[in-house]
Parts: structure tokens; C-alpha cells; sequence
């Protein structure tokens, strides 16, 4: 995990714990328990065993404590206190509860960003990294399956077979002028042109439960739709 932070000076750790000897105390008890230093009982042996870090918000920081942050996302040996996650590494939440502050990590398309805050914030910081993850979804689903609800350029709409009630369905052949598309993702879907043997032009979107269809007037126009299905 990338830290920008610097490193603080003995004398700054010091300071910073003499107002603050409950932390003192949790640290020593921390450090004991996490890097199985048994017989650590004085503060000013505490340097031997870690550097501490400066951060404007939460104070100082033990190095010791985020080097497991470092492993692959999600997979630490402590797992997240929270945890909100797309797919992969499109948009993934974490929350680290360590000593007296938080770690938070944000995993967008392979991107993480990193960051320290107080645990005061911990609902707060719940409640965004939810809200981010829903919208995800939602953006996600609106891509998928946004068309179902889209009047194209061309002033039409999908629509089930079953709605078109001219048709003969075993007259359509896939076209062998204009080639299908699909939105990419793990998601089985897919859109084709159709030609009937009277001579009319369809795009066709399957594997959501039924056939959509949309009648055209040439493979142009065809080929115009299945570029705006999933854009």
C-alpha cells in the first residue's frame, strides 16, 4: 500500500503519546500481541520495533500497523471491518479498523487510492462507500439493460416477439451482411441482425429471459442500432 506520509521524528512521538497515555498503553498492548513482543512493557523500546508515521488527522501512526495492507485487496489475513465490492476490481470498498484511526481503500478499475481517518467516521464513511456501490450497480444494470426502455435515434423501441404479431418467427435467418454485437462482462447477451424471407430487417437482443426485437428499413440503420444498444 502506497503511504504519502512522512516519518515522524522520536521527538514528535513522543509528545504526541505524553498527552495521550491510554494510546500509549493500547499501542504496547498492540505490539505485543501483533509482533509477539512479549516482553515489550516500556514505551521508549517501542522505536526499536517500528517507525511511526505523521498524518494531519489521526496523528501518529505505528508503520508496523498498515504493512499488512499491502497484500492483495481484500485478502488480508484480518479482513476488512467493512467491505462493499463490485465485480473484480471495478469498484471495491474497504474499511480497516486499526489502533485509534481507520484505513480506508477504494479500488476503481484496478486504480486504489488509500486513506486514514478517524473511527468517528466509520458511518459515515459506511454510508458513502455504499452509496458508491450502488450506484455502480446501477450504472452497471443501465448499460446491461438500459435499452429495454431507450427510444433509439431512430425514433423505435425494443420489443418482445410475442408483440409482434406479424411476424412468422421461423422465417428469420441470421443476416449475413451485418455482424452481432455484444456489451462485453460476464453477462450473456448478445444482439444480431435477422432477415425474414420477405425481405425484412431485424435487430434481435437475446439471453434476458425472451427475444427483443426492433424492425429496421436496411442493414444501415441495423448497423446503427447495434452501436447505440450498449454505449
Amino acid at each position: 500500500m502506497e503511504v504519502n506520509l512522512v516519518i515522524a521524528t522520536k521527538d514528535q512521538v513522543n509528545t504526541w503519546f505524553e498527552s495521550r497515555p491510554e494510546l500509549e498503553e493500547m499501542l504496547i498492548q498492540d505490539m505485543r500481541k501483533k509482533l509477539g513482543l512479549h516482553f515489550l512493557k516500556e514505551f521508549k523500546h517501542v522505536f526499536d520495533h517500528t517507525d511511526f508515521l505523521v498524518h494531519p488527522t489521526v496523528g501518529i501512526i505505528p508503520d508496523y500497523s498498515i504493512k499488512d495492507l499491502g497484500e492483495p485487496i481484500g485478502q488480508l489475513v484480518n479482513g476488512p471491518d467493512f467491505e462493499s465490492c463490485g465485480y473484480d476490481d471495478e469498484c471495491n470498498r474497504y474499511i480497516y479498523k486499526r489502533l485509534w484511526f481507520l484505513v480506508w481503500v477504494k479500488e476503481n478499475f484496478g486504480e486504489i487510492e488509500t486513506g486514514f481517518d478517524e473511527p468517528a467516521r466509520y458511518g459515515v464513511l459506511t454510508n458513502q462507500f455504499s452509496a458508491e456501490t450502488e450506484k455502480y450497480f446501477s450504472d452497471l444494470d443501465d448499460y446491461f439493460y438500459g435499452w429495454k426502455n431507450r427510444q433509439f435515434s431512430n425514433g423505435k423501441n425494443f420489443q418482445t416477439i410475442e408483440e409482434i404479431t406479424d411476424l412468422d418467427i421461423s422465417s428469420l435467418r441470421d443476416s449475413e451482411i451485418v455482424e452481432g454485437t455484444m456489451p462485453g462482462g460476464d453477462v450473456d447477451i448478445f444482439a444480431t441482425v435477422l432477415e425474414s424471407t420477405e425481405g425484412r430487417i431485424f435487430v434481435r437482443i437475446s439471453g434476458v429471459s425472451g427475444n427483443y426485437l426492433m424492425e429496421v428499413e436496411s442493414n444501415v440503420e441495423a448497423e446503427m442500432i447495434l452501436n447505440e444498444i450498449w454505449v
